[in-house]
């Protein structure tokens, strides 16, 4: 199956990136609701998964992650210092953002059992990705790559239990994220 619904697109025909308005409702990653918090199960599935990426080798994972972002939504590239750059992909400040997605991605599945002591980490994350362009819409966008991406590196082991142990933790920490970090 494949992962995650099909992108918006703007009016103009565009790929969509989502608004600035606030809203309670998840997405959808192929109809997995996010809505709810992940259970004990679904947490350590998002534990085991992540940590067979990793150890399968993550050096290029923050690059892919990038490669997925910028293949569904073109337009955030604009938000990125390394945007007027040759080769995007061999940007050093890429790599090395690359590698802080990866790292906070890792910190953040560490901590989804203590999700609360979290929540004003990942407030002040949201408040930083905001003040830097990025918008209440872009947060679906960046799941559902984070989705594909997981998708490609676990290959058969992404079947329908992993997907909604992913989707329900990137729904409950990116509305921690975006809590109070956007106007209604």
């Amino acid at each position: 199956a494949g992962c995650c619904a099909a992108r918006q697109k703007n009016p103009d025909g565009s790929p969509g990136f989502g608004d600035n308005k606030h809203s309670d409702d998840a997405f959808l990653l192929d109809g997995v609701d996010n809505s709810r918090p992940p259970t004990t199960l679904q947490l350590g599935l998002v534990s085991v998964t992540w940590n067979r990426i990793v150890a399968a080798g993550s050096e290029d994972l923050g690059i892919s992650i990038f490669r997925h972002l910028f293949e569904v939504a073109p337009g955030m590239l604009r938000l990125f210092p390394f945007r007027d750059e040759a080769d995007i992909y061999q940007s050093r400040t890429l790599h090395a953002l690359g590698g802080e997605v990866v790292a906070n991605v890792g910190r953040i599945v560490t901590g989804l059992v203590v999700l609360q002591d979290q929540t004003r980490s990942l407030a002040a994350l949201g408040r930083d990705l905001r003040a830097n362009g990025i918008l209440q819409g872009h947060y679906d966008v960046f799941g559902k790559v984070l989705m594909q991406t997981l998708s490609k590196r676990l290959e058969d082991g992404f079947n329908s239990e992993v997907e909604a142990a992913w989707a329900s933790a990137f729904g409950l920490v990116s509305r921690a994220m975006i809590a109070n970090n956007y106007a209604s």
